[in-house]
């Protein structure tokens, strides 16, 4: 009479589980890594995207602006542009950064008939922390005094305007006070990300003023 051994099932043993778990988290670790990675290059370049982004805004309003100066005989009212710089005690040793501004008269077609003003640029700051702010006002008052309307929602980090003379041999400044108009304006503008301090960008632009 024939004995017959019955085979049990077949199952895992320690050593499989082991090798089996520890394979399953370094797949785990790798693909949380390469998430987090692919999570904050996509957060920095939105946030740097975006900075761009009101930077050229920025540099537009002050081109139309430019594009669109009165004559300083026909206006008479000079285009200022005086030069200051504010310091950052946030780092240290403290950083220095430019904080110009621009005063200048414009025909503004906004509404349909073009009407003299005045439209200042200028960062309004509390600290270190600023806004660019576009002002408008009268052409009889030295600085318009209207509601200041904030052209950028990032920090500026700096503000750097320069003036190019007219003739034969002109240089850029960085102040203006006439006589006349300067033959063009370099603008120049930084900004920080109002949370991650770390994302900043620096944009440059050059405008020339075809009006004396």
């Amino acid at each position: 009479m024939k004995r017959t051994r019955q085979r049990g099932k077949a199952g895992f043993t320690l050593l499989e589980i082991l090798v089996v778990a520890g394979i399953f988290g370094v797949v785990m670790t790798m693909g949380t890594s390469a998430f987090v990675g692919v999570t904050r290059a996509w957060n920095e370049r939105r946030a740097i995207t975006d900075l761009d982004n009101q930077a050229r805004a920025a540099l537009e309003s002050i081109r139309q602006d430019v594009k669109a100066a009165i004559s300083s005989d026909v206006s008479g009212a000079v285009l200022s542009g005086a030069s200051r710089t504010v310091t950052d005690d946030r780092s240290y040793p403290p950083a220095t950064y430019a904080d110009d501004d621009l005063v200048l008269a414009v025909e503004d077609a906004s509404r349909g008939t073009p009407v003299p003003m005045k439209v200042a640029y200028r960062v309004e700051r509390d600290g270190a922390t600023g806004f660019l702010v576009r002002t408008t006002g009268d052409l009889s008052a030295e600085s318009p005094a209207g509601a200041p309307l904030q052209v950028t929602k990032a920090r500026v980090q700096g503000f750097k305007i320069e003036y190019l003379g007219r003739g034969p041999g002109a240089a850029w400044s960085g102040a203006w006070a006439g006589p006349g108009l300067p033959g063009a304006v370099r603008v120049s503008i930084a900004l920080e990300h109002p949370v991650r301090s770390e994302y900043q960008i620096a944009r440059k632009a050059v405008f020339p003023i075809h009006v004396r």
